[in-house]
């Protein structure tokens, strides 16, 4: 059956897709236009490997392995390299980019090409095991680790592909015994349209805060901007962001994707109210539960400053500690209170929570 088959079966006008492919003619200058104002100016900064590193098993850091510093990172530089030397690179900062490397010969010329292994990540385990075989359902391509030839040296290559990282880890897999070759430099190129002094000040409470905060900035928030991307994003008409309270994901949030509508997950603020009703009623679970519900059916009907103000009416009774606690949970609600649409939401039957999704990230 063939296309005019079809379209005489389902009655549909001939002209019709004529006149919709004109229609779209007529808009593309404005759709190009649109786009063309949007796209964000990139900001290229270079970076410079600090350290030759080591992966060592370590049971008290995360997934069992720490970095240490080996060496400078001159001593990959200018010398001789036989097939099987390997090497990991520690830029000692986490950002997304694009890697640069430049091979060199020595006194006898290259005969043959040089085959290289390249494998990048953000933290120690990926550097220290191996990816294969891979028992992951999500495709083995997301993985950052690329076999490449050089057919010419000496020579210097971008290589395309962005990745995520502040280790890379090097590999001679195969080369000439005769002619010589070696590193003359390694660097990278952190490409990023996120302006870091537009960013809002977040003050971090601990050292662990204050990592969090960078990492996020420096790799994160590119990410998501690209999985958003590839999923549609520049075609979606509308796009809603759902996420908890903390600072830096509205700051990611608000810097890549300024027209968004946000929601704080209704989990977690149902979860500051509990935080207040087991104060208020810390000895009758069905009491502290009534309260919460109370006023997650108000939150439900967006009805968010009469919580607050519910929350307000409570300072006379709770001083010292609990009264601190109250006072952290107002603003709180106060700090979000544009973005407790739930009523909304259910009325659009949009989701009130990102609970599907981290369920399903959890599965891989």
């Amino acid at each position: 059956m063939n296309a005019d088959t079809i379209k005489a079966v389902v009655a549909i006008d001939p002209s019709l897709f004529a006149r919709q492919l004109g229609l779209i003619e007529v808009r593309r200058p404005a759709w190009l236009q649109q786009a063309e104002q949007a796209t964000s100016k990139l900001i290229r900064t270079p970076k410079h490997p600090v350290a030759i590193g080591e992966m060592k098993k370590n049971a008290a850091s995360f997934q069992g392995w720490k970095a240490v510093a080996r060496g400078k990172v001159e001593s990959g530089y200018n010398r001789p390299l036989l097939p099987g030397k390997s090497f990991i690179l520690d830029f000692g900062e986490h950002f997304t980019g694009q890697f640069i490397v430049s091979l060199r010969q020595f006194d006898i010329p290259v005969d043959a090409p040089v085959r290289l292994a390249f494998v990048f990540g953000e933290g120690p385990a990926e550097m220290a095991e191996v990816f294969d075989p891979f028992p992951g359902t999500l495709t083995r391509a997301w993985l950052q680790d690329e076999v490449m030839n050089f057919d010419v040296v000496p020579e210097t290559v971008r290589l395309p592909r962005r990745y995520a990282f502040r280790y890379g880890k090097i590999t001679v897999v195969s080369a000439s015994r005769h002619g010589k070759f070696g590193f003359s430099d390694f660097q990278a190129e952190a490409v990023t349209s996120a302006d870091e002094n537009r960013l809002r000040p977040f003050t971090p409470r601990n050292a662990d805060e204050a990592a969090l905060d960078l990492v996020s900035r420096r790799t994160l928030r590119e990410q998501i901007w690209a999985e958003a991307s590839r999923r549609g994003l520049g075609r979606a008409n509308e796009v809603l962001l759902i996420a908890d309270g903390a600072v830096w994901i509205w700051n990611l949030a608000g810097d890549r994707f300024p027209g968004a509508r946000q929601r704080v997950d209704f989990y977690h603020v149902s979860e500051h109210l509990w935080t207040v009703a087991r104060t208020l009623h810390p000895a009758d679970e069905a009491a502290a539960r009534a309260w919460v519900e109370s006023l997650l059916t108000k939150l439900k009907a967006d009805e968010s400053c009469a919580v607050i103000t519910e929350l307000e009416q409570l300072r006379p009774r709770l001083e010292g500690a609990a009264g601190a606690q109250l006072a952290r949970e107002i603003n709180y609600l106060q700090t979000h209170r544009e973005r407790l649409d739930y009523g909304t939401a259910k009325a659009r039957g949009e989701p009130l929570g990102s609970g599907a999704m981290e369920s399903t990230c959890r599965q891989y």
